[in-house]
């Protein structure tokens, strides 16, 4: 009977364990901040463990100090297991007594233990209940440790109580803990790639309206970030491309030029179809004249881009409109600001670069550039018509 206390109190306190464990594993955060927030929740778990121990019988005390450490390497990792057992450690040193050493000698066998599942057991099969067993086997391997010979010897009957209670703890708690973790980290995957799918244009892979919002919440208007940049760009004549070869056709074009774009930004640069063939790109830390340069330089590699599909080879051309949020009050006035330039492009010959004006400016024209600059304001009212 007091094995079954002695469980359901381990039980208990692994439970808050595993609740903490999916609050850090949610936050955004480095995946090495994580693991070592990790490592101190473990640690604090051991902590209470040994606070709170389960006597089985008069002088034999067991708790579920050796669960949570393991738990720590083959769910976190060698950081979580380091501070966790660390911290476990200096308060078994803390509490001293005869049986000092083989407390350390467990908490070091816990942890190897779970590094060593984890290291050997692939990923794919880690939430399986077998392998679980075999982590709580492992685990439970710790308790060879009260064999060790010592001058003190083991009082009568303690062997027949402690291992059946050590080996019930660990089973049931690595089951337990270990299903409630994987089942956190499996909720949590999904609701990343929920979230991600959300922000993913599905044809072309990059970001959507919904990941430039998300993108002006964070690094925009609304933490008053440093300059930033917009740049519009609008495949020139893409009705052509679907009405002439197909929208398959149509839809490669967008794909590969959409590739092009996302390899000619930084990393930190967001490039997101913004709507059919028009595409919007967001330029942290660039001005207006770093934005231009960008922008010639995608609209030279989009003029000399050949897709072929099914046999066809397309070329198109590309116009583009630019706008900096130095001057500008909200995301609608800045994208609009963008889109203006945008139009300015069409109307002058398509194949340009067009940068907004600066607000104060209020000057009907913007720096230009392309093939065609000398042939500004010359196309046809059909060319400005169309966009």
């Amino acid at each position: 009977m007091n094995i079954v206390v002695a469980m359901i109190n381990g039980l208990g306190q692994l439970a808050l364990v595993a609740v903490f464990f999916g609050m850090v594993q949610r936050l955004d955060c480095r995946p090495g901040v994580r693991a070592c927030l990790l490592g101190v929740i473990f640690g604090l778990g051991a902590i209470f463990a040994m606070m709170t121990p389960s006597p089985v019988k008069p002088g034999v005390l067991i708790d579920a100090r050796a669960v949570v450490i393991g738990l720590s390497a083959a769910f976190v990792g060698l950081p979580a297991v380091l501070i966790s057992g660390a911290m476990a450690a200096v308060y078994r040193l803390w509490i001293g007594g005869s049986g000092t050493p083989y407390g350390l000698m467990a908490i070091a066998l816990a942890g190897i233990a779970g590094l060593a599942w984890r290291r050997f057991v692939p990923p794919e099969r880690q939430e399986t209940v077998p392998s679980l067993l075999l982590l709580a086997v492992m685990i439970a391997c710790h308790s060879v440790v009260v064999l060790h010979p010592t001058g003190d010897g083991l009082p009568d009957g303690f062997l027949a109580v402690y291992f059946p209670s050590i080996w019930a703890t660990c089973l049931a708690g690595t089951l337990t803990l270990g299903w409630m973790m994987r089942r956190e980290i499996g909720m949590i995957h999904r609701e990343r790639s929920l979230r991600g799918d959300a922000l993913v244009d599905p044809l072309t892979g990059l970001g959507n309206r919904r990941a430039v919002d998300h993108w002006l919440d964070v690094n925009g208007f609304r933490r008053g970030a440093g300059e930033f940049s917009v740049i519009l760009v609008d495949i020139d004549h893409f009705k052509s491309v679907n009405d002439r070869f197909g929208h398959h056709v149509g839809d490669a074009v967008l794909q590969r030029l959409g590739a092009v774009m996302r390899q000619s930004v930084r990393d930190v640069d967001l490039v997101a179809r913004y709507g059919g063939e028009e595409f919007l790109i967001l330029l942290p830390a660039a001005d207006a004249a770093r934005a231009q340069t960008i922008a010639e330089r995608i609209r030279q590699a989009i003029a000399a881009e050949q897709v072929s599909a099914d046999g066809v080879a397309v070329r198109v051309s590309a116009s583009f409109g630019i706008a900096d949020s130095w001057g500008h009050d909200d995301r609608v006035e800045l994208v609009a600001a963008a889109d203006a330039a945008l139009y300015r492009a069409k109307r002058n010959g398509r194949d340009r670069v067009e940068v907004a004006p600066p607000r104060e400016a209020r000057v009907p024209f913007a720096r230009q550039s392309g093939p065609e600059a000398d042939q500004a304001g010359r196309s046809s009212p059909a060319e400005a018509a169309a966009r």
